[in-house]
């Protein structure tokens, strides 16, 4: 006899949940070309997934890690590209 805690349509919930989940961190390993420079330019990112400036300074403030070399006078901003993965997984 099999006990049931939950019903069957809060089981399928939970299961399109996950399964949303992993296609989102599919999703986001296919956008982010992780062979390439650890690093990529905020050009690139915006270039990358066609979003705008306003769109990635949204995303800076909910949480993704912008990198600014203090010895570099140039003010370029870096992502670290496996910092740009797990922030799409979690926006998710």
């Amino acid at each position: 006899m099999e006990i049931s805690i939950l019903s069957e349509a809060s089981e399928q919930q939970i299961v399109d949940k996950v399964e949303s989940v992993i296609k989102g961190y599919i999703d986001a390993l296919t956008k982010v070309d992780i062979t390439r420079s650890e690093f990529m330019t905020r050009k690139d990112l915006i270039e990358d997934f066609q979003i705008s400036l306003g769109t990635l300074k949204k995303w800076e403030r909910n949480g993704l890690t912008k990198y600014e070399p203090q010895f570099d006078d140039s003010r370029t901003i870096f992502y670290k590209r496996a910092d740009v993965a797990k922030f799409l997984i979690a926006q998710d």
